[in-house]
């Protein structure tokens, strides 16, 4: 057996450890199966990632709303995510309101082109899809800017231990736990190949 750097023995202890009784049931889901896969489809986006995200932020409540102002079942924020989302959906500097984002095909539609935004504009540069991947969800939790500030300041290549290594010293606790969720989520539902394409 290799050795373990302290990143890869984290995310397989995180991978055994943690019960899928603490996520949405998988009837929580079928509602928005079709949606979530247009969507996924349409933008290039893995449909298990889109579930998985949405099973974190919302546990599939399209009316949930958090103490920071993010709504619908893919918890975006109007003002950062949302208008991302929308200028790269429609070309158009517009807000969403919180009406419209508290609907289901609007939300999901916007909180999948916001990954793909995060994937593009922020996180494109990044070769290893191991590291694209966990980037992009912990900026979907903590914002791009600080990503790309405190985990990938010198926008160098870098591997995956040493891009956990970083996250489990600088980002929150509430990210870690956020991307321990997703990634969680998402093996148990498409096994350990995990990509936004």
């Amino acid at each position: 057996m290799g050795v373990f750097r302290p990143a890869t023995l984290i995310l397989m202890l995180v991978f055994t450890s943690i019960s899928l009784d603490t996520f949405a049931s998988p009837q929580d889901s079928k509602p928005y199966a079709a949606l979530v896969d247009r969507a996924g489809e349409a933008l290039g986006v893995s449909p298990t990632v889109v579930h998985a995200v949405i099973a974190a932020e919302s546990s599939y409540d399209p009316s949930a709303r958090s103490h920071a102002g993010a709504l619908g079942l893919m918890q975006l924020i109007p003002e950062t995510g949302a208008l991302e989302a929308y200028r790269y959906l429609y070309g158009r500097n517009e807000i969403p309101t919180d009406a419209s984002l508290l609907r289901p095909e609007v939300n999901v539609w916007l909180g999948t082109a916001y990954l793909r935004v995060l994937g593009e504009r922020y996180f494109g540069w990044v070769g290893n899809p191991d590291v694209r991947v966990r980037a992009i969800l912990a900026a979907y939790n903590w914002g791009p800017t600080r990503v790309l500030s405190r985990l990938l300041p010198e926008r160098n290549p870098i591997g995956l231990d040493e891009f956990m290594d970083r996250l489990y010293a600088e980002a929150p606790k509430e990210t870690q736990e956020y991307l321990r969720r997703v990634l969680t989520r998402a093996v148990a539902q498409a096994g350990p190949v995990l990509a936004l394409r």
